[in-house]
């Protein structure tokens, strides 16, 4: 069964919710002038981009050299994204830390770190795509 490129993007923007990322992002960019914004936004986008690229491409690979094989990997995500469902349901308030505005890369740093790759590419997102890239190329070699 071949699946379409609306499957595939909709399940990642499903697992890739950028909704809790809006509040630090939000507290980080204030004081923050617009190009500051920008390279920001930037930034959280360009290391979320290369960290799902480098699962896509490396996923398989790195599950070999471990002997995992895709279908335990794939029930293992499945939990993942169960457990993170619940913690969504019963969140509390997260405490934003304060940054010294001042200082530019320390505030690209918390846009790689703190947005870009548990935010937004976290594991439930790198185990996605994973999946979804051994289906790609299963259902090419047939």
């Amino acid at each position: 069964m071949e699946l379409s490129f609306q499957h595939y993007f909709l399940g990642l923007f499903a697992v890739a919710n950028n909704i809790p990322a809006i509040p630090l992002y939000y507290s980080i960019c204030q004081g923050l002038s617009g190009p500051e914004q920008h390279k920001l936004c930037l930034t959280a986008t360009c290391a979320s981009f290369i960290t799902m690229l480098s699962a896509m491409v490396c996923g398989a690979a790195i599950l070999g050299f471990f002997d995992i094989s895709v279908s335990a990997f794939r029930v293992a995500g499945g939990l993942l994204l169960l457990f993170s469902g619940f913690n969504m349901i019963k969140s509390k308030e997260d405490v934003v830390i304060a940054h010294d505005k001042n200082h530019m890369s320390e505030v690209i740093s918390v846009a790689v770190i703190p947005i870009a790759i548990p935010l937004t590419t976290g594991a439930g997102t790198i185990s996605t795509i994973i999946v979804f890239a051994e289906k790609l190329q299963v259902g090419r070699s047939r």
